[in-house]
């Protein structure tokens, strides 16, 4: 269920990559990087995600994609490569348009999931 709603997510974002960050943890991961002791990351239901500013040129032409991407919706993220990630907030939206269960927006990254108990939203 997550993948096929993250595929989903590369659609609504206007086919730009989207990069899993953190996926399932074990128990001991959880704890070392902080997570929530009842976190879904433990069930394998949660991803942490960034989503590429810019589609790549194929995907962009064959779907005539314009991009309503602009300077003030681009957040950089320091990488190796410098790449740049389009907002969390413009992640968000679209991940609660999707119906993502579980939303949570981070600095620099956006947190979904499709835990089975019902919607949480939050901001950190």
């Amino acid at each position: 269920m997550l993948k096929i709603i993250t595929m989903w997510l590369v659609l609504v974002t206007g086919a730009r990559p989207v990069i899993i960050t953190s996926g399932y943890r074990c128990p001991a991961h959880n704890r070392a990087v902080g997570g929530a002791r009842l976190s879904q990351h433990l069930y394998g239901n949660a991803a942490d995600i960034i989503v590429a500013a810019a589609a790549t040129q194929d995907e962009a032409t064959a779907k005539n994609v314009t991009s309503k991407t602009t300077p003030e919706l681009i957040v950089h993220v320091p990488a190796r490569d410098g790449s740049s990630y389009l907002s969390p907030d413009i992640v968000v939206d679209a991940a609660k348009t999707l119906g993502f269960p579980g939303v949570g927006r981070y600095q620099g990254f956006t947190h979904v999931d499709v835990r089975p108990n019902g919607p949480a939203r939050w901001n950190r």
